[in-house]
C-alpha cells in the first residue's frame, strides 16, 4: 500500500513531529511512503532555496530503511494546498494520512473533489476545542476519523455528527521514574510548552509570582524564551516578563539554545527533567492532547493545570469539572468570547495559583497521597504506546482503502 503522509516534519521538535515520526517508524519497510512535511527547513536553508541554492535531501531513517521526506509550505495559504495537489496528483497514494487541526487541512475537500484520480483520505485529527460547524463540510469527504481523546471523539460526533476512531498518541519507554526524584527543598513546578499565545505561559507565570509569595517553590519553564526568527515576533518575551513581575524562584535551562522547533536537549534530557519535577503545571487555554503531559505522568509527575479540552482526560476528571483527581488536579478557568464567537478556556490567574498551592502543600503534609498520586500516573502512562498505537492506525487506513468508492447521488446518471 502506498501512503502519503502530511505534518511537521519528523526532524523537528513539536508533538506533532513526534506523532508523524513514530507513525512512519511503524510503516516504514512495511508499505510505500510519501512523507510531506511542513517546518523541515530553517530560515537559513530558506534563505538559501530562494537565491536559487541547492541544500541537502532530508531523509527519514528507522531499522535501514531510508525515506526522502518532502518538504511543503505551512497551511496558511493556496501554495499548500497546491503543493500537496500536485504530489497527490503525482505520487497517486493509496491513501492520505494527515495530522494536525483543522487550520492545517481545510483544503482536503477541494483536492478530492477536483482530482479525477481517487484517493481515500485519513485525518488523524487533533480537536483542541469546541470547533466551528463548518468543519463538518470539510470533513464529510474523510474516509474514516481518527482523534487521540474521547473529548475529541465527543465532539466529532455531537458538533459533527461524525464518527471517529481513539487512537491515543504513545509514550516512548524511554520515559520511565528513575528514583532520581527526593521531598527535600522547595516545591519544583515544570512547565513544557511552546512560547505561544495558546499555551499562556506569561499567565502560569503571574500565578506562580502569587504561589511563591506564599510557599516555598520554584518554576522551570523549559521554552523558548525570545523569538530567534522574524517569522515568530509574536513570542512573549518572558524574562523581561519575569522581571517585570519580580518573579525570583523561575528558570529558563537551556535558554533559546536548545528550546525551539529546530532545536531540542533530546528526550534523555527531559527525562531526567521530568524525574526532577514534582509537578508538570499547564496554563494552555486548549490542548489538542498534551503529549508532555503523558510523558511526565510515565515519570511519576502528575499535572497541575487550568482545565481545558483534554487535559481533564488525562488528570481523570469529569469534563468541566474542577479540583483533585486521580493524577492531578485543575483549576476552574473563566470563559471568554474569542473571534470569531468562540468560547474558551482562559486560565485564572489566583485559581491556578490556588491549584499549585494546594498540591505543593499535599507534596509536604500528604506524602503518602502523592505517591498514590504517581503511581496512577504510571499506570496510565503504560496503557500508552507507540507500538500500538501505530498498528491501530494501519488497521484503519486498510480500512479506508478497502472500502469501495462511493459515488455522491447527484453524479450518479
Amino acid at each position: 500500500m502506498k501512503i502519503m503522509t502530511v505534518s511537521d516534519s519528523p526532524t523537528i521538535f513539536t508533538g506533532l513531529a513526534r506523532v508523524h515520526r513514530e507513525l512512519l517508524n511503524h510503516l516504514a519497510g512495511r508499505h510505500q511512503l510519501v512523507p510531506c512535511c511542513w517546518n523541515m527547513r530553517d530560515s537559513t536553508e530558506i534563505a538559501e532555496i530562494k537565491m536559487g541554492n541547492e541544500v541537502p535531501d532530508r531523509f527519514h531513517e528507522h531499522n535501514g530503511v531510508k525515506t526522502k521526506l518532502l518538504a511543503v509550505p505551512k497551511a496558511n495559504g493556496n501554495n499548500c494546498m497546491f503543493a500537496i495537489y500536485d504530489i497527490i496528483e503525482s505520487e497517486k497514494p493509496d491513501a492520505v494520512v494527515t495530522i494536525g487541526d483543522y487550520f492545517d487541512f481545510w483544503y482536503m475537500k477541494a483536492i478530492k473533489e477536483k482530482l479525477d484520480y481517487s484517493f481515500k483520505w485519513v485525518p488523524y485529527l487533533t480537536i483542541e476545542h469546541h470547533e466551528f460547524d463548518r468543519r463538518s463540510e470539510i470533513y464529510a469527504v474523510a474516509d474514516e476519523m481518527i482523534v487521540p481523546t474521547e473529548y475529541g471523539r465527543r465532539i466529532a460526533k455531537d458538533k459533527w455528527s461524525m464518527d471517529a476512531h481513539v487512537v491515543p498518541y504513545g509514550v516512548d519507554p524511554k520515559f520511565k521514574p528513575l528514583g532520581t526524584r527526593t521531598s527535600d527543598g522547595p516545591t519544583k513546578f515544570l512547565c513544557v510548552a511552546q512560547n505561544t499565545w495558546r499555551k499562556m505561559i506569561p499567565v502560569l507565570m503571574q500565578a506562580f509570582k502569587r504561589a511563591e509569595e506564599m510557599y516555598d517553590c520554584e518554576l522551570y519553564v523549559h521554552t523558548n524564551i525570545h523569538a530567534t526568527d522574524p517569522q515568530e515576533a509574536f513570542l512573549f518575551d518572558l524574562k523581561s516578563i519575569s522581571s517585570k513581575l519580580g518573579i525570583k524562584n523561575i528558570r529558563f535551562p537551556g535558554d533559546d539554545k536548545y528550546f525551539c522547533i529546530f532545536n531540542s536537549p533530546g528526550d534523555e534530557y527531559m527525562v531526567q527533567a521530568y524525574n526532577q519535577a514534582d509537578f508538570l503545571v499547564s496554563s494552555a487555554i486548549s490542548e489538542g492532547y498534551g503529549l508532555p503531559v503523558v510523558e511526565a505522568m510515565a515519570c511519576g509527575c502528575p499535572l497541575v493545570g487550568s482545565g481545558t479540552s483534554t487535559l481533564y482526560e488525562h488528570v481523570g476528571i469529569p469534563f468541566g469539572s474542577d479540583g483533585i483527581g486521580p493524577r492531578g488536579f485543575l483549576s476552574r478557568p473563566r470563559l471568554e468570547i474569542c473571534p470569531p464567537d468562540r468560547m474558551m478556556d482562559f486560565p485564572s490567574v489566583n485559581l491556578l495559583s490556588d491549584a499549585m498551592l494546594s498540591m505543593a502543600m499535599l507534596r509536604d503534609r500528604s506524602p503518602d497521597l502523592l505517591e498514590g498520586m504517581r503511581n496512577r500516573c504510571l499506570e496510565y502512562a503504560r496503557g500508552l504506546a507507540w507500538d500500538v498505537t501505530g498498528l491501530q492506525i494501519e488497521d484503519i487506513v486498510d480500512k479506508a482503502v478497502s472500502a469501495p468508492v462511493t459515488i455522491p447521488v447527484e453524479n450518479v446518471v
